[in-house]
């Protein structure tokens, strides 16, 4: 799916790249269809209001589709994202189990029970 940051048309189908102002109503990852949108103007932000929702969606809340065709390559690029972001996160986790451990040691208890 290929995205543009910029002001969505009517009829345009976009997705929430950030939920600021959702109040539970709409949330990251969302494909909605633009019902309503109002520029920017002095003293109001530029937002849409999107079908069957009743809060608006800033402009800063949203790409818009231009292709939502899946391509080969854009699933390759999810999946080195999460491959990173797990790594990362087997990382912090080996640091806090050294950190643990090395708490335990200065307190000096050897049975600590796990859970």
């Amino acid at each position: 799916m290929k995205t543009e940051k910029r002001k969505a048309k009517v009829g345009e189908r976009i997705v929430i790249t950030d939920d600021f102002l959702s109040s539970g109503e709409y949330k990251m990852g969302d494909i909605l269809t633009v019902e309503k949108s109002v520029p920017e103007v002095v003293g109001v932000l530029g937002h849409i209001i999107a079908q069957g929702m009743d809060n608006i969606i800033l402009d800063n809340e949203y790409e818009v589709i231009v292709d939502e065709k899946e391509t080969k390559a854009d699933n390759v690029e999810i999946i080195e994202k999460l491959q990173a972001e797990l790594e990362a996160l087997k990382e912090y986790e080996a640091t806090l189990e050294k950190k643990f451990n090395d708490l335990v040691s200065s307190l000096g208890k050897t049975d600590v029970v796990r859970i």
